[in-house]
């Protein structure tokens, strides 16, 4: 499979990328309380592999750059990091693409899944796809 840069995204520079860093950290202890930005640029990094920036009562702060070329790739860095760590992700991929990860993010993880039925021998499965060929017609 082929994976295609969105060419109209913008190149990310590294000012502009520490100036993103920067706000993302004195965010922090705000209601948003986020430690990840996903921000639209073509994924590709010339730049330091974490940044350093100013955050709360001046502490050196690190902000991890990664690319995300793919979902899966944004997906990985998201999941890879450490829950204290910043995190910003050089994506191209779309509105809907990245809302559909973001809504995966949340712990339909299948192993986990087939561990706790494995365990129970009980699963129940509500959805609202096609009744026939959804994740409800399949035989485990």
């Amino acid at each position: 499979m082929t994976v295609l840069a969105d060419t109209s995204a913008p190149a990310a520079k590294e000012p502009l990328v520490r100036q993103y860093a920067s706000t993302l950290v004195s965010k922090s202890g705000t209601a948003s309380e986020a430690r990840v930005l996903l921000l639209r640029a073509q994924p590709s990094w010339d730049g330091p592999e974490a940044l350093t920036v100013r955050g709360p009562g001046d502490a050196e702060v690190r902000v991890l750059v990664r690319t995300g070329v793919s979902t899966l790739a944004v997906r990985e860095a998201i999941q890879e990091r450490a829950g204290d760590e910043y995190l910003i992700v050089l994506t191209d991929r779309s509105d809907a693409d990245l809302a559909r990860l973001m809504t995966n993010l949340g712990g339909h993880d299948l192993d986990t899944i087939l561990d706790s039925v494995r365990k129970t021998n009980r699963c129940v499965i509500v959805e609202e796809g096609w009744p026939h060929g959804g994740v409800g017609d399949l035989d485990m």
